[in-house]
């Protein structure tokens, strides 16, 4: 297939390519809610870095098992990934809280129920939603373990907003090059 054959940027595009408007929709709705809750913890760009960077290898890693022939495609990685941050986030907060261990274990059972809800659906691409969820929230708790001040500073999301930016064009340049190249 194509990505294993070279183009490593596709599980990269593919979080910004959508089927139908439906689809695009879902995770627009969805979405906007969930990163803009993480991007109130985390900042703007370590949010979007951050979930970007889950939701490609949440569709990059299928690929280890799946046909060459399959392709995952939709923000909604990301948005499971956005969903990650949260709930890793919360239960870091509580940890350093010292809050008792079923307090924990209830944040937990939510953000598994919320997933459920979200991401189970029959139709959808459940294992590129549980990797964007287990992705964001692997990076959630690297990034809580942080103080919040460094998160917030200034500096930290502009650089994770440009590298953020640099990936997303990077990526779509060299597909937009390799689909107008002959044969390709």
């Amino acid at each position: 297939g194509p990505t294993r054959g070279g183009d490593w940027w596709r599980p990269v595009t593919a979080t910004l390519l959508h089927a139908d408007p439906g689809h695009l929709a879902m995770n627009l709705v969805s979405g906007l809610m969930l990163l803009g809750v993480a991007m109130g913890r985390f900042g703007s760009g370590v949010t979007l870095l951050a979930t970007l960077l889950a939701g490609a290898a949440a569709n990059a890693i299928p690929l280890l098992w799946r046909p060459d022939t399959f392709s995952s495609l939709g923000a909604s990685g990301v948005v499971m990934a956005a969903q990650g941050l949260i709930f890793a986030d919360a239960v870091m907060q509580q940890w350093k809280g010292r809050q008792p261990a079923r307090i924990i274990a209830g944040t937990l059972a939510a953000g598994v129920l919320l997933f459920v809800l979200m991401g189970m659906s029959p139709n959808s691409d459940v294992v590129a939603h549980l990797g964007g969820l287990l992705g964001g929230f692997g990076l959630g708790l690297l990034l809580a373990a942080l103080p919040l001040t460094t998160l917030r500073r200034a500096r930290w999301n502009v650089l994770a907003g440009f590298l953020y930016c640099l990936v997303v064009c990077t990526t779509w340049f060299l597909a937009l090059r390799g689909a107008s190249a002959p044969g390709g």
